[in-house]
């Protein structure tokens, strides 16, 4: 199994800010989710995205910067 993660920063307080993770060319997505590393927002989804073969999470507005990364788990 592999991890791949995709980080984003958010300094947004109009909308919401979608990222996904993808796994790469011959894997599968099977799992993952997100974290946090600096500030907070309110995750209003984190799922598996079978369409891009990856794991897309979508937080919301942002008063302060705020960086999180959506994770894929990837396996052949």
């Amino acid at each position: 199994m592999q991890r791949v993660p995709s980080l984003q920063t958010v300094t947004n307080t109009e909308g919401d800010t979608t990222v996904t993770a993808l796994c790469p060319s011959g894997t599968k997505v099977t799992g993952g989710g997100h974290r946090f590393f600096q500030g907070n927002s309110t995750v209003r989804a984190s799922h598996l995205d079978p369409m891009q073969n990856g794991w897309t999470v979508t937080v919301g507005p942002s008063d302060t910067q705020a960086t999180f990364e959506a994770v894929a788990v990837c396996a052949q």
